[in-house]
């Protein structure tokens, strides 16, 4: 005799496609910031729901750090999480893309602290 028992109505069939690789990104030890610009016009296209969707995924030393975008109100928006090595998570504010020119990811590590990062976009 078989028993299914169902964990989730759907089995995430409706599920966005999981994000890309994870990109290494090197960090200067001095604490100064370094940075990258972004696809501004990639990143408005994958803001097709109200729901967070992870797009990139980028690794400072041991740190996780996701971009993910999403569509509010007809507003795309995008905002980073962040996840350091003892597990403590960092989640910046949602950032409107429509008004931006272009979208930097910046980051910095301080002495004896966790990689820092934000979005910075570019008016």
């Amino acid at each position: 005799m078989t028993t299914v028992i169902l964990l989730f109505a759907n089995g995430f069939e409706d599920a966005p496609p999981p994000a890309p690789e994870m990109i290494k990104l090197g960090v200067s030890r001095n604490g100064a910031w370094s940075g990258l610009a972004l696809p501004l016009d990639e990143l408005r296209g994958l803001a097709v729901s109200v729901h967070p969707t992870e797009v990139i995924r980028f690794q400072v030393e041991d740190s996780l750090i996701v971009v993910q975008t999403r569509s509010f109100g007809g507003v795309a928006q995008a905002r980073l999480v962040q996840i350091d090595a003892p597990g403590r998570w960092t989640v910046s504010a949602w950032s409107d893309l429509d008004q931006a020119r272009g979208l930097s990811l910046d980051w910095s590590a301080q002495a004896a602290e966790v990689p820092m990062a934000r979005l910075r976009p570019v008016r």
